[in-house]
């Protein structure tokens, strides 16, 4: 009763809620605490032709099954003390929003890693594929490296892949704000390793960066570098650093599932192609 006498009137509704989490147990839910009251104003609100905006905190990653009927959702991890001046800040535009996701936010909770009884022993055996990659075969609510900004970013090669003075190699590209509105760029770069090993995700985050604010039309030019380590997976057998032969792709984007081409490497040999 009161949420709707609240909504009467309003222009957009704005809802919060959380999850309850504690160390030495897995939560038994990745839904937040209050999901079913925010599923009823979300809903009610789409009845009313009123957008509906959700602000949540969550220790990790959280399901959210009214996502797309919301207008936004503005995930604040925890973030301390003060949480509310800085979504203030960010709701009403005084401040773009920056943050990535650290973590994929799934589409179903069945799709993730399900809670293990502390009192038992606990298997893990997706062995290298853990985190994100769980879902990396799955449709997912939003990828992990996903972050929306008040503006548009476009991404081009400055310099492509070039031996190092000192060693590895080097790209530069250059980002261009080519919306209307001030934003921060986080370009990220993934690694595109060679087939073969079951075992190994095929994509892996090598670097990422982080501009100042960008005015509109204005441009960035930063650098990212691999070395051979980046391209080397751990040996169990001889318990170091080994090599990947073949051919990597490098790609630059906004998440882990929003990238373009950039060129790549040769591991083992070290050439560019």
């Amino acid at each position: 009763r009161d949420a709707k006498h609240a909504m009467r009137g309003a222009d957009v509704v704005l809802t919060c809620g959380g999850a309850t989490a504690a160390e030495s147990f897995d939560r038994s839910s990745l839904l937040l605490d209050q999901d079913d009251f925010i599923d009823w104003v979300v809903r009610r609100a789409s009845k009313l032709e009123m957008p509906a905006v959700v602000v949540a905190l969550a220790p990790g990653a959280v399901v959210l099954p009214w996502h797309e009927r919301a207008a936004a959702v503005l995930l604040l991890f925890l973030s301390g003390e003060a949480t509310g001046l800085a979504a203030a800040d960010v709701l009403t535009g005084a401040v773009g929003p920056a943050g990535r996701l650290p973590v994929t936010i799934p589409s179903s909770e069945r799709h993730a890693l399900q809670p293990c009884d502390a009192r038992s022993s606990c298997e893990y055996s997706e062995k290298l594929r853990g985190g994100w990659h769980l879902y990396d075969s799955l449709d997912v609510a939003y990828p992990f490296g996903h972050g929306l900004s008040y503006t548009d970013f476009s991404v081009a090669v400055v310099s492509d892949w070039a031996p190092r003075l000192s060693s590895g190699w080097e790209l530069v590209v250059r980002i261009t704000n080519v919306g209307s509105s001030p934003g921060v760029a986080v370009p990220q770069l993934f690694l595109q390793f060679p087939g073969g090993d079951d075992d190994r995700p095929a994509w892996q985050l090598r670097g990422f960066n982080k501009s100042d604010v960008l005015a509109p039309g204005a441009s960035w030019d930063t650098a990212f570098s691999l070395e051979s380590r980046d391209l080397s997976q751990w040996d169990t057998r001889s318990h170091s650093w080994r090599l990947v032969e073949g051919q990597f792709r490098a790609f630059v984007g906004a998440s882990s599932r929003d990238m373009q081409l950039c060129g790549g490497v040769n591991g083992g040999s070290g050439p560019l192609f």
